[in-house]
């Protein structure tokens, strides 16, 4: 989903194992309990997105935009997770 357009949607509950999200805008989504295993979220914009208890467990958010984004973490896994910084999270 290059340059994707997703304002607004409701993807809770989504399995989006291995997405690719180059460029999209995911402003005000609901990932609530979506699976983004090993996804890449290269530069995504996440403005006000709702993440809690999503499964980042592998994925790389390097140059993912999030904007307000640590108030949404409940719940995440994080795990293997390449952080916006660079870092990988390990718990």
């Amino acid at each position: 989903m290059v340059g994707a357009r997703l304002r607004g949607i409701n993807l809770s509950g989504a399995n989006l194992t291995n997405a690719k999200l180059k460029c999209a805008v995911l402003e005000d989504a609901n990932l609530t309990r979506t699976n983004l295993n090993n996804a890449k979220l290269f530069t995504a914009n996440l403005f006000e997105a709702s993440v809690n208890f999503i499964n980042f467990r592998g994925a790389n958010l390097k140059d993912a935009r999030f904007f307000d984004f640590m108030r949404y973490f409940e719940g995440v896994m994080l795990e293997d997770t390449t952080m916006p910084d660079g870092s990988i999270q390990k718990e």
